[in-house]
């Protein structure tokens, strides 16, 4: 047993002595210099040694391609080479600027870039559309630009520079230079069913130092074609030189604005018409003025189908119910010019004039069944109110420092007239008896006047913050008048004898203000 484990044992033995041998050689080239990673493959031991001849070899050509992004990014500004984004299915400038990186158009027209709201939206660097971008964005053709370009921390007055504590974002967009002293625009129009239309057109003519264009909507399958947001836009928004956020100014809309803009939620068919033209004219760098008009025409239909049951104590009920039609014919013009002048980098002259018209128009039919009673009533409401701003503004620049004087009036007039008939006292306001029916009628009037006069200095302490001094001065007055009268043969007169639902009030107020606060530019 013993012989037969070791003969068991010595191949064994044999093969591990032989597979630890280290067998060592180099590859070198023909200038006798080695070459790095060789694998080499030992056949028999005549082979230990190599010596390699080096043959050039020609690779087939290699081409590297990129793809352009189309963003190229400056500083504060963010350019678009919207070749690389057009696939030919725009219509209008909204369109385009939703497919670029970064810019969003939402439903009603409002831009936004990076998630910021674009202040103003420009042509060739000219606020063309004062602020209301939503005009430019659902009206413009896309085939009129031809670079597109977003601008943070945007100023329109240089003056200004290192006094902003409010980061503006504006889009400017450069017009094809094909379009300039054409006349070029487009036009669509359609049609469906129950006589259903909508058009929509606009015209537009360049140069070098001018902008005219115009433009009109229509239709009545109740697409909004002036929103709320275009009204707050054309009403001046927001402080607009400084920019401070705390100190944005608030707009307050009346009845009659509120029945112009917001639509109603009841309303089975709708009418809108929208006419504007816009003009600019920049004949040298120191002098620009702009200025649009604007025509909006809104015709509502509505109807209200009521019916209420009431579960009384002793376990009866009853019912009511009512129904209404509304007709509404809502009417706005309003128009802006807007000049400035720098005759030097040290001054700067702003003028801002405005002025709009309202007309509210509504006849309300009613029928309210209460019980066992049937009340009919008829009414008719109207309102055209008349208002005008007016603002210049000069700016003077001490290097460091700057001087900003501004002075504004404000005046508007609302005259409401209220005017029903009906066949039951069961209203809310006071009628006189004729024939079988009830008449009444109420007129309210309105007038405001506002002026303000502003002085700030500001005072640059280093790169990153200045000191603001301000004083301020405003005067209102406000006259109101309301009166309730019954109408007898073409006469209106005093519902009661003594005049008691006649209502008269006037106010007048001054207000003083001072301020001082610590403000940091942008960066």
């Amino acid at each position: 047993m013993r012989w037969l484990l070791l003969v068991l044992f010595l191949p064994n033995t044999c093969l591990c002595l032989f597979s630890q041998s280290v067998i060592s050689g180099r590859v070198t080239e023909n200038e006798n210099e080695a070459i790095e990673f060789a694998l080499v493959t030992l056949k028999q031991v005549s082979d230990s040694d190599f010596v390699l001849t080096p043959d050039a070899i020609s690779l087939q050509e290699v081409i590297v391609k990129g793809r352009k992004t189309g963003v190229f990014f400056d500083k504060d500004t963010i350019r678009y080479d919207i070749s690389s984004f057009k696939d030919g299915s725009e219509v209008v400038l909204g369109d385009l600027l939703n497919k670029l990186p970064g810019i969003e158009v939402d439903e009603k027209g409002s831009v936004k870039a990076h998630g910021k709201q674009v202040d103003k939206l420009l042509l060739n660097g000219q606020d063309f559309f004062q602020g209301n971008a939503q005009m430019a964005t659902k009206n413009l053709s896309a085939n009129i630009a031809e670079s597109i370009e977003i601008l943070n921390n945007y100023s329109e007055y240089s003056i200004l520079s290192g006094f902003q504590n409010h980061e503006k974002t504006v889009i400017n967009v450069g017009v094809n230079k094909n379009k300039l002293g054409k006349i070029s625009g487009n036009l669509s129009a359609g049609g469906g069913m129950k006589n259903k239309y909508e058009f929509r057109g606009d015209l537009m003519q360049l140069s070098s130092t001018w902008m005219t264009s115009i433009i009109g909507a229509a239709n009545n399958n109740g697409n909004e074609i002036f929103s709320i947001e275009d009204y707050i836009s054309l009403q001046g928004g927001v402080t607009e030189f400084i920019g401070n956020q705390e100190q944005q100014s608030s707009i307050t809309l009346s009845e009659e604005e509120q029945k112009l803009l917001v639509p109603r939620n009841n309303v089975y068919e709708r009418n809108s018409g929208l006419a504007g033209m816009n003009f600019s004219y920049q004949p040298k760098k120191s002098f620009k003025i702009n200025s649009y008009l604007l025509y909006n025409d809104n015709k509502e239909f509505a109807k209200e189908r009521n019916q209420f049951i009431y579960f009384l104590p002793e376990q009866r009920q009853y019912e009511t119910s009512n129904n209404l039609n509304i007709n509404n014919k809502n009417k706005l013009f309003s128009g802006f010019v807007k000049m400035n002048y720098q005759p030097s980098s040290l001054w700067d002259i702003v003028y801002k004039g405005q002025f709009s018209t309202t007309g509210i128009f509504e006849n309300t039919d009613a029928t309210n069944w209460l019980k066992e009673q049937q009340i009919h009533a008829a009414g008719y409401t109207s309102s055209t109110s008349i208002g005008t701003k007016q603002n210049i503004a000069v700016m003077k620049s001490f290097n460091k420092h700057l001087l900003i004087s501004e002075v504004s009036f404000l005046y508007d007039d609302k005259p409401f007239s209220y005017e029903m008939q009906s066949d039951s006292l069961l209203l809310p306001i006071p009628f006189i008896r004729y024939d079988d029916y009830y008449y009444g009628k109420q007129d309210t009037k309105q007038k405001n006047t506002v002026i303000n006069a502003n002085f700030s200095f500001f005072y640059k302490l280093n790169e990153s913050y200045f000191l603001r001094t301000g004083l301020g001065f405003s005067m209102t007055e406000q006259a109101f008048c309301s009166g309730i009268y019954q109408m007898n043969q073409m006469k209106k007169t005093s519902l009661l004898p003594d005049e008691n639902l006649k209502n008269d009030y006037s106010l007048h107020k001054n207000d003083y203000n001072f301020n001082l606060n610590l403000g940091k530019k942008n960066k």
